[in-house]
């Protein structure tokens, strides 16, 4: 689980849904929830919970959207597999006004340059394409880089110096680190990624306390009994017992949205 994260949240909610459909669920176990899920969209518009990305491929992602916003006329280019541009670069690529794919699999980069409104390149041709494009995400399975400076220069100089956003999350490395000397040139390796993941983790972790205190205050209502009057033994453990249902289901839906 990833700290911060709602997908497992997700999926919870899509489970309580379908319960709900098929009447398996009662007003407790319904009120419990409902209230569960309504703190945790509080504390995702209250705190930091969810601040930053906290994985490789996700920093990647966000490092080429930022940079897309910036330049309204970026173009895209990846030479990692399809399924994993598919899975983890999407959203950065659909953003991008063209998309350019290579790879050894050409056939299926085809088939997702084309569902994306991109177009792919034969892995032999990439050095063709820097001319045109403004980012690079690099990640092969080569033993050796296949980028250094020498021959990064003259693409820039062809690319009349245009800022260049290169991202490298192969291991090894596809990328000469001396390439970040040239001017205009932009570079951000694996271990650069996990360094500002790392970052964006210890900003979380330091909203663990603020959350807990949100739950805290909100989990009283619901364990509060309608009833104030006396209680006999037999209600009254009842009374707790249906509070602590509700609490253990409470608790339970937070800690997986605040744990990942």
């Amino acid at each position: 689980m990833v700290l911060g994260e709602t997908e497992i949240l997700g999926q919870l909610k899509k489970a309580y849904d379908l319960a709900l459909q098929h009447r398996h669920t009662g007003a407790r176990l319904n009120k419990a929830f409902q209230r569960a899920f309504h703190v945790a969209k509080h504390i995702r518009t209250e705190t930091n919970i969810q601040r930053g990305s906290v994985s490789v491929a996700s920093v990647a992602v966000e490092l080429a959207e930022k940079y897309s916003v910036r330049s309204a006329t970026a173009k895209c280019s990846s030479s990692a597999p399809a399924n994993e541009r598919e899975n983890r670069a999407r959203p950065a690529f659909t953003r991008c006004a063209q998309h350019h794919r290579r790879q050894p699999f050409y056939d299926r980069a085809v088939a997702l340059a084309g569902e994306l409104g991109g177009r792919a390149v034969q892995f032999d041709d990439w050095a063709g394409e820097f001319e045109k494009i403004d980012i690079a995400i690099s990640s092969t399975s080569a033993p050796h880089h296949i980028l250094d400076r020498a021959r990064l220069e003259p693409l820039m100089k062809a690319r009349q110096q245009r800022p260049l956003l290169l991202i490298d999350i192969a291991v090894p490395r596809d990328i000469d680190p001396e390439v970040n000397f040239l001017e205009n040139v932009y570079l951000y390796n694996i271990d650069d990624l996990q360094a500002i993941a790392a970052d964006y983790l210890k900003q979380r972790r330091e909203e663990i306390a603020r959350c807990e205190q949100i739950i805290a205050e909100k989990v009283k209502p619901l364990l509060e009994p309608k009833n104030t009057q006396p209680q006999m033994n037999t209600d009254g453990r009842r009374c707790r017992l249906q509070n602590s249902e509700k609490f253990v289901v409470f608790s339970s839906v937070l800690s997986v949205f605040i744990c990942g």
